[in-house]
């Protein structure tokens, strides 16, 4: 009879010991699916991606997503051919800081007496603003500004919004945004509905006074059309001199992503649209996949023309400095975006 019992008592401590294995340890799958990094990506969609009616509602739903790239895919986040919420490598290093001349992205020269050009290639956090703070006292000496964003494919977001605190005055309005929110402490995620983002806080806003004339090409994309904009009804809101935009319609890309910063997990970043933007005036509006037409066309390409043109608008002036480079080296479009690390509930 004890026998009996030990024997009884093993089978059921070995059965209880299977049941625990199985409801505790992830499923084994013989297909060759990366089953953990499937459900990753499917959470990190879930939670950021703003096409919540393009995300799969049950992860695995469909048979025929069998790696997490089909996942991405599926969401069919595309644009002039490019696939926006995908496996990320071109975004620069988070901790990049270093300051290179190859890395500068702000260029500043004086034209003439009242009239400065200030030149942004795009906006990389810490480096762009850092080297717009360097030149900041120079350009409030001039009554005029010429903001050459031509070739400018857009950069970090933070940066856009620090940048337009030195342009507009402290709650003046300068976007309309959509966007997926994420609360940790809740672990709930939800669309915000069109909410017109404003300045924050009152910096030096000395240049808020200045004359503007913005230089725009078909390369103006994401980021810099978000200050193209931004200034065009920021100023205008706020009842100071009008800004002028000055060469080609715009790129057109009034969408933002999210970066899941995964270096140090031995991951690849995934990069997901999550941010939907439009102009606050009828003037910009919902530029997305149409641009933000110019005040006054002007061929992009010719540098003196553009800039003359400028010059004439701003101090009815043909004055130009021939030794200057104004040539453009073209940028990848690099969108408007912000970086955030992993959530470790989600890995």
């Amino acid at each position: 009879m004890a026998r009996k019992k030990l024997v009884f008592f093993l089978f059921a401590w070995g059965f209880a010991f299977l049941l625990i294995v199985k409801c505790t340890t992830y499923p084994v799958d013989t297909s060759g699916k990366n089953i953990l990094e499937m459900e990753s990506v499917w959470q990190y969609l879930c939670t950021y991606s703003i096409w919540q009616e393009k995300v799969p509602l049950e992860p695995f739903a469909l048979d025929s997503l069998n790696t997490p790239e089909e996942i991405l895919l599926s969401v069919w986040d595309t644009f002039h051919t490019v696939n926006y919420t995908c496996y990320d490598s071109t975004i620069l290093p988070k901790n990049s800081k270093s300051l290179s001349i190859s890395e500068t992205t702000v260029y500043f020269y004086r034209l003439t007496l009242n009239t400065a050009y200030l030149r942004i290639t795009e906006f990389i956090k810490d480096t762009t603003l850092f080297e717009f703070k360097n030149i900041l006292e120079s350009i409030k000496s001039f009554s005029n500004i010429i903001l050459d964003l031509r070739q400018n494919g857009g950069g970090d977001l933070r940066t856009i919004d620090s940048l337009m605190e030195y342009f507009l005055p402290v709650n003046t309005p300068y976007i309309y945004a959509k966007y997926r929110k994420y609360d940790s402490s809740k672990r709930k995620a939800q669309t915000i509905d069109w909410e017109m983002w404003s300045t924050k806080t009152s910096k030096d806003i000395s240049l808020a006074s200045k004359k503007i004339a913005v230089l725009i090409d078909r390369q103006t994309a994401s980021a810099a059309e978000i200050i193209a904009a931004g200034l065009k009804d920021g100023k205008k809101l706020a009842n100071l001199d009008s800004v002028v935009l000055i060469g080609d319609t715009t790129f057109g890309k009034g969408m933002g992503q999210i970066v899941v910063s995964r270096n140090h997990l031995k991951k690849r970043d995934i990069k997901i649209t999550y941010l939907l933007l439009k102009g606050i005036s009828q003037r910009t509006g919902n530029y997305h996949r149409k641009g933000i037409a110019p005040d006054i066309l002007s061929n992009p390409n010719n540098s003196n023309q553009i800039i003359l043109t400028a010059l004439r608008i701003l101090e009815s002036v043909n004055i130009l400095n021939k030794t200057i480079d104004f040539s453009l080296s073209k940028k990848p479009a690099l969108g408007a975006y912000i970086r955030i690390d992993p959530n470790m509930e989600f890995e």
